[in-house]
């Protein structure tokens, strides 16, 4: 009975109007609520959609438009991703293709692939990889990650082919700054001993000559000149190769016979001690024998000097012989010997300044390695080459090529054969305010001249050549008032046919250029050595 009371009340509640309108507010409320959420939910799922997708679009872009390479590779090394700056570097599709195939000029897989190792989440580690793209370095940084749900690793590529490049010179210029440094060392040692041994012998028997009976002073006398001599060669070798190296040296152009010049430098050696055991002979094919060229005859002399000095040197018995090698515009001089050799490792370097040979260190001979490299240099400055052969105990050749022009009158050297009979006929001024020098050169040339006189200075120089007929001057470069210059200047006003010979302590390019302009004819470089007098003041008065 009351259930079925409590039953007809819920009925009736149920059907009762307002309560069904609270009903409905209610799931109208409740719907309204539950609406809100949901929308409230899906505003923040997109937004996060939305983030998340340009999240991922920066990234891929980032990728692709980072400005070096980059790629990430499985753990057999295919190529799962590749940046836009890399991919650009190859034609077709790149995506599963092994990246050593596409990398590597060898296309095989470094040997220090971090692949090998297998890869390590989060490690990153840097290694360099040689013959990449065309002969290419790179360094390559990696890092272990994960990518499409498996492990791989990203690769990025940074160019370093020029820097290595920049490295090596500057390791090539410390290796070479350092050896140079050491050659200079070795250099100055050796100087010091190549002066310091004349200067002994100098000083020394300069002493002992005080007390000396008049038979030992003569041999005293005679080490002494040999001594001064060796002495004034080094000093003369280290000025002429600091001005090669900060002038240019022009060209002094004349008129000789290459064959008679070589048996010039023959006789030259065959009267010095230094000769050894050696023999020297010319090997002058016939047919150039009487050949006569236009070149700087005092350089091509003095280059075949120090090449001669140098075969005598490391030549201790043998043969050295001279030749030429003439064809159209240039001639070929050599000189060959029978000495200890050059390893080929030297023959490169035999010509730089301050480098001896292991074997003329190790052998104690002799000099200061100056030589090769006047040479070298002189012969530049006559638009040449030098050149030379060597193999080590069997001997060296040593050419130079230098352009020639051949002399019209193929007989024009031989007027030097009747020269010496001329010297006694000429009459003779010395210019020169110095008393010593101009005794020296009085001595050197009274028994082959007919008259010498000697004037103070410019102007009673000036005034003697109105009194007397002279066929030639000899002026020094330094005097009281008028100086040397200032002297030939005057002089070539009254007597412009008359050769002046200027004698001067300087011989710079500057130096002989203003003697030019002044007038000189020639000129001769302190101290004055005999040989080279007589042969200019024969040039001049044939």
């Amino acid at each position: 009975m009351e259930s079925n009371r409590m039953r007809r009340t819920e009925l009736a509640i149920a059907n009762d109007p307002d309560v069904i309108l609270l009903e409905k507010e209610y799931l109208t409320s409740l719907i309204a609520e539950r609406t809100e959420e949901l929308e409230k939910e899906l505003k923040e799922r997109k937004l996060v959609e939305r983030m998340l997708r340009q999240s991922n679009d920066l990234n891929n872009s980032l990728l692709q438009t980072i400005p070096f390479g980059m790629d990430i590779v499985d753990e057999n090394g295919n190529i799962l991703f590749m940046s836009d700056n890399l991919r650009k570097l190859f034609k077709g599709e790149v995506l599963g293709h092994k990246c050593w195939n596409l990398y590597r000029d060898d296309k095989l897989q470094c040997e220090a692939c971090p692949l090998l190792k297998g890869i390590n989440l989060g490690e990153t580690s840097i290694y360099e990889s040689q013959g990449v793209l065309g002969g290419k370095t790179f360094q390559i940084s990696h890092a272990g990650m994960m990518y499409q749900g498996r492990k791989a690793m990203l690769e990025i590529f940074r160019d370093i082919t020029e820097m290595k490049k920049v490295q090596e010179a500057l390791m090539e210029a410390k290796e070479k700054a350092e050896e140079s440094n050491n050659l200079k060392t070795a250099f100055l040692n050796n100087m010091r001993h190549e002066i310091r041994t004349p200067m002994n012998h100098i000083m020394g028997f300069a002493s002992l000559m005080q007390e000396a009976d008049p038979e030992e002073k003569d041999a005293y006398a005679e080490s002494i000149l040999k001594s001064s001599n060796q002495l004034l060669s080094l000093i003369e070798n280290v000025i002429l190769l600091s001005r090669f190296q900060s002038e240019k040296i022009r060209q002094e152009k004349q008129v000789f016979n290459p064959s008679e010049l070589i048996d010039n430098v023959i006789r030259n050696f065959r009267s010095n001690e230094s000769l050894n055991s050696n023999t020297l002979t010319s090997e002058i094919p016939e047919k150039f024998r009487h050949l006569s060229v236009i070149a700087d005859m005092e350089k091509v002399k003095h280059i075949l000097m120090n090449l001669a000095s140098n075969a005598i040197k490391y030549t201790f018995e043998g043969d050295i012989r001279f030749g030429i090698l003439a064809s159209s515009g240039e001639m070929t001089f050599y000189v060959k010997d029978d000495g200890i050799g050059i390893p080929r490792k030297e023959q490169q370097i035999i010509f730089e300044t301050f480098f001896r040979g292991e074997k003329a260190v190790s052998l104690v001979i002799g000099g200061t390695g100056l030589g090769l490299p006047i040479a070298k240099e002189m012969v530049n400055s006559l638009d040449g080459k030098i050149e030379v052969e060597s193999e080590v105990n069997k001997g060296s050749v040593f050419s130079f090529t230098i352009p020639i022009q051949y002399a019209s009158d193929p007989n024009s050297t031989k007027n030097h054969l009747h020269l010496p009979q001329i010297l006694n006929e000429i009459s003779l001024l010395i210019a020169d305010d110095e008393m010593i020098n101009f005794l020296y050169l009085e001595i050197l040339l009274k028994n082959s001249v007919k008259k010498i006189d000697h004037a103070i200075n410019g102007k009673i120089a000036i005034e003697m050549a109105h009194k007397h007929k002279y066929d030639l001057i000899l002026m020094d470069m330094k005097m009281p008032g008028m100086d040397g210059l200032e002297t030939t200047r005057a002089f070539k006003k009254d007597f412009p046919e008359t050769p002046i010979i200027l004698l001067t302590a300087y011989s710079t390019t500057e130096d002989m250029e203003n003697a030019r302009l002044a007038g000189c004819d020639d000129f001769i470089s302190k101290p004055v050595k005999k040989e080279i007098l007589f042969d200019v003041i024969r040039k001049y008065c044939r």
